[in-house]
């Protein structure tokens, strides 16, 4: 709404569709420089009709970017992941969903309070999360919590996720990818 925040503890900005005006996002900023706190779930795509994706800008790059962290215009895939049920018709069947990952604790930053209780945490269609080393520094400090298994990967550009479809991956694309970030400072 452009209006100061106040009277609030931890903000959450929870997956804007929508591009946000550059009043909200100076009244973020501003809430962040006075030492609020404020949680990002960032949706870089959102799935429509016959799970087709369409590209979300919400303009919050720059700002993340500023505080030392980049999302990934992509989605991340992994060999561990959740069996989702889908429909065909009249008939429901359950299958492995690579863009559906099951994150296990081994594979967390296990000492930062936040993750350090966490045995798993499940996410569909998300995007890949990095740190922008060209800020970081003394006053600002990112550490990545949450990442797939070694046998993550991305997909950038044209995919479909249709469950249907088989997705084929070579050993020299799998890697460790995180998906949660906490900066600081």
């Amino acid at each position: 709404s452009g209006e100061p925040i106040a009277d609030v503890d931890t903000l959450i900005v929870a997956g804007p569709k929508e591009e946000l005006s550059k009043r909200d996002l100076f009244e973020i900023d501003q809430f962040i420089m006075n030492g609020g706190r404020v949680i990002f779930l960032v949706d870089k795509h959102k799935v429509g009709a016959g799970l087709s994706l369409v590209p979300v800008d919400n303009g919050l790059d720059k700002l993340l970017s500023h505080y030392g962290v980049i999302v990934g215009k992509d989605l991340v895939l992994d060999v561990v992941n959740e069996t989702v049920p889908f429909n065909c018709g009249m008939v429901q069947f359950l299958i492995p969903y690579p863009y559906w990952l099951k994150l296990v604790a081994k594979n967390f930053l296990s000492e930062h309070p936040i993750v350090s209780r966490l045995e798993t945490v499940s996410f569909g269609w998300v995007s890949s999360v990095s740190k922008n080393d060209s800020v970081l520094g003394d006053n600002i400090k990112v550490e990545l919590l949450l990442n797939t298994s070694p046998n993550g990967w991305i997909q950038a550009g044209d995919y479909s996720v249709d469950p249907n479809k088989k997705v084929i991956i070579t050993d020299d694309q799998k890697k460790q990818i995180s998906v949660m970030a906490v900066a600081s400072g």
